[in-house]
């Protein structure tokens, strides 16, 4: 297959592509061929590839197989996703700042995923990391030493958020931010005298 997914003649290469025993690397190499047609069927074979693994996996998933146990799927993930290889976390368009926004808003990212987003240079991201109550307490302070009163005042909001990180923040510069931690500070120390 191999062999014959390197023929001179495109027919070859077209007729390598039909065969359903032809490894995946043979496809993404032929994906990337000269002649359009050898290339689109290519594209389409990645694809029923892909549908034929969504099947067996919907069919019967085995309970402790997972995604990266399916033979030859990254090299199926490199061809479908080229712009994979660049760091999302240091991306500042406004669809990777949606994303990673949304990422930074689960309570289920692992807390040093949220170390790492906190140093993303939009503060759209370190306000989503500041209001999230999973995110270590070590980047919760040092979020309160944010230039951004956006990342402050979500500080403000983090049900996480320890009292002495408020009060801190009650001696802010910004007059917004003061207020929220006040604000957030008589909420808390009322909860405590009514408990």
């Amino acid at each position: 297959m191999r062999k014959l997914g390197k023929d001179w003649d495109a027919s070859v290469r077209l007729a390598v592509l039909d065969n359903s025993k032809v490894p995946i690397d043979v496809i993404t190499e032929l994906s990337n061929d000269t002649n359009p047609l050898v290339s689109l069927r290519a594209c389409y074979a990645l694809d029923e590839r892909r549908k034929s693994v969504e099947n067996i996996l919907a069919k019967s998933p085995p309970p402790a197989q997972t995604i990266k146990d399916i033979p030859n799927l990254q090299a199926y993930n490199k061809y479908m996703q080229p712009g994979a290889a660049q760091n999302l976390s240091l991306q500042t368009t406004p669809e990777a700042i949606e994303f990673l926004k949304l990422v930074a808003e689960r309570q289920s990212t692992p807390p040093q995923r949220l170390a790492e987003l906190s140093n993303h240079p939009a503060g759209e991201v370190r306000a989503a990391i500041a209001s999230n109550c999973n995110t270590p307490l070590n980047v919760l302070w040092r979020l309160s030493l944010d230039m951004d009163p956006i990342v402050k005042s979500a500080l403000t909001k983090n049900e996480g958020c320890p009292i002495e990180l408020l009060r801190e923040l009650m001696r802010d510069n910004d007059r917004a931010v003061r207020r929220q931690a006040q604000n957030e500070v008589s909420r808390l120390e009322s909860m405590d005298s009514n408990a």
